[in-house]
């Protein structure tokens, strides 16, 4: 499966794609997006997508933070 696990996103009303977004890929890495996916206007991934180094246990307390 190639769906996320969404941790919080937000997006305007009616409409699909998040303005900024939290979540766990596949991998249980912490992915994070904001206005749009690679390449759209307002995003800061510039060619490569935003994900830690390091994947989050399953079914443990963890601290994230995002600057």
């Amino acid at each position: 499966s190639t769906s996320n696990q969404y941790v919080f996103a937000h997006s305007y009303s009616g409409s699909g794609q998040q303005q900024y977004c939290l979540q766990l890929d596949n991998n249980q890495k912490v992915y994070f997006t904001t206005a749009g996916s690679i390449g759209s206007p307002g995003s800061f991934e510039n060619g490569s997508v935003n994900a830690s180094n390091s994947s989050i246990p399953l079914n443990t307390w963890t601290h994230i933070d995002v600057t």
